[in-house]
């Protein structure tokens, strides 16, 4: 492919080198001198120099002539009207195939060079050149491609068009032809039309990474003038000619991520919610963007293995990025949540716990306790006929984490407080295989006291904290905020152990 700095490199005539100062305005003096008034050209002739002793020698005329001639020879050239060379434009030029023995070697090289005389600017000698094949051999497509970038490069684009057209109708995989028609679309502002013909080439021609630089460049032009203008529409209320243009120019490219998403948005606004999502999935190949925006929709409308799913397919790791993994992190928190037995779905809002309720939280969120077997014949509970936490209440009491008391009941409508909670939590870090690590001993609390190990032991894994006076206030009766929180805290220590 041949864009603006290539065909300099393959045949434009360059202006010459750049003149430094001082020599440029020799050749600009002298210029005035010359065609200025006769007096200024006396003036050279007749003035005579000094020579080294000061005195002025004497410039003969003859001398003086001959002076005048020699620097006439050297910089006249330079003092006649400046000639313009043409300049390669920014289309876009590739020289068309060329089957074997469909030229003559003469032809060829006469070929080519029209061809570099097209990428130079001397269109009418290279249509001439090229004319002469023509003659010869009507039906040559190379040469017909060729001489429809010669009308391209001297601007007469409506020619142009009408001749790589006529090319294509014979060919439709002609890649010049295709390359040539592309860039008249371009150039006269159609980049909807172009697109799809640069990308029809850049398909024919996988290695060329110029065309395919070319292609991309409109690409974006495409994308950024589709949003802009469905944008405007938007704000006009027209959001469903905003829908028609960005679903056209996705027919088009579909790889354009940015239109996918604009397009996604306005069908959202517009309440074709699943549609919107169709037109996310139809993304070709894994986009970041879209991921996280397919897994925002799934997760919304509750479908949390679709969301993970799109999470999990779009990124590479999903860790590394940091919204990524706070989508994930809102997801496996839904998850949890939906999880949990109707009851228990409001506890984080409910002023005190019941023993039910603590027996079900942590047999239900703690995953790492449904492979533990029982330690030992759990105890047997005579008041648990009515309550929805029967299940996870056993449970509770097979592996030790609650007791029975000694009259055989568990009242499970019994509030729970914050002792009791320290010594479930602390047999559950025993379960899970937590390391062991004291806190600080809280200050209303001695050795002594039945709950004091347990404290120490759910202080030192970071799962309950004193107060801020240092208290631990044991007999207080807990949240359910406060209940989730130490819940949710043992349920990722028991992950990370």
């Amino acid at each position: 492919m041949r864009g603006t700095k290539q065909s300099r490199q393959d045949g434009e005539i360059a202006s010459g080198p750049q003149n430094d100062g001082a020599f440029a305005m020799t050749i600009v003096g002298f210029c005035q001198i010359w065609h200025g008034a006769d007096g200024v050209r006396d003036q050279l002739t007749m003035t005579p120099p000094k020579n080294q002793s000061g005195a002025r020698g004497v410039l003969r005329p003859r001398q003086a002539l001959a002076t005048l001639g020699l620097m006439a020879a050297l910089f006249l050239p330079a003092c006649a009207p400046r000639v313009e060379m043409p300049r390669v434009d920014d289309s876009d030029y590739i020289f068309p195939e060329i089957s074997r023995g469909e030229l003559s070697s003469r032809e060829e090289k006469e070929l080519h060079r029209a061809w570099n005389d097209i990428l130079t600017g001397q269109v009418a000698r290279a249509e001439q050149a090229v004319n002469k094949i023509m003659a010869v051999r009507p039906g040559f497509r190379a040469g017909q491609t060729i001489r429809a970038f010669a009308a391209l490069r001297g601007h007469r684009m409506k020619e142009a068009e009408v001749m790589f057209d006529s090319v294509l109708r014979a060919e439709p995989n002609d890649a010049a032809a295709l390359v040539g028609l592309a860039s008249v679309r371009r150039k006269a502002g159609q980049l909807d039309e172009a697109l799809p013909l640069y990308l029809r080439a850049a398909r024919l021609r996988p290695r060329d990474g110029a065309l395919a630089r070319r292609a991309n460049e409109v690409k974006l032009d495409v994308a950024e003038a589709a949003i802009a203008r469905a944008g405007a529409f938007s704000a006009e209320g027209r959001k469903s000619e905003a829908i028609v243009m960005l679903r056209k120019v996705l027919d088009v490219a579909p790889e354009l991520s940015p239109v996918r998403l604009e397009l996604a948005d306005l069908l959202v606004d517009s309440g074709q919610r699943t549609e919107a999502l169709s037109v996310l999935g139809g993304a070709q190949d894994a986009d970041r963007n879209i991921a996280i925006r397919i897994a925002s929709m799934r997760l919304e409308d509750g479908d949390l293995d679709g969301a993970e799913t799109a999470l999990r397919r779009g990124l590479e790791d999903v860790a590394e990025d940091s919204e990524g993994a706070a989508l994930l992190a809102r997801i496996k928190e839904r998850r949890a949540f939906l999880a949990l037995p109707e009851p228990l779905r409001g506890i984080g809002d409910a002023s005190r716990v019941t023993r039910a309720e603590l027996a079900a939280l942590v047999v239900v969120r703690v995953e790492a306790l449904k492979s533990r077997t029982p330690a030992s014949v759990a105890g047997v509970a005579s008041d648990l006929s009515r309550t929805w936490a029967r299940p996870q209440v056993l449970r509770a009491i097979e592996l030790g984490l609650m007791d029975v008391y000694p009259n055989h009941t568990f009242q499970p409508s019994g509030a729970v407080r914050r002792g009791e909670l320290a010594v479930v939590a602390a047999r559950v870090l025993d379960l899970v295989g937590w390391g062991r690590s004291s806190g600080t001993p809280p200050a209303d609390m001695s050795p002594s006291h039945l709950q004091y190990a347990s404290v120490l032991r759910v202080l030192g894994a970071g799962v309950m904290q004193n107060r801020p006076s240092g208290v631990f206030e044991p007999w207080k009766i807990i949240s359910g905020a406060e209940a989730k929180a130490v819940v949710d805290s043992l349920a990722r220590l028991s992950t990370q152990r």
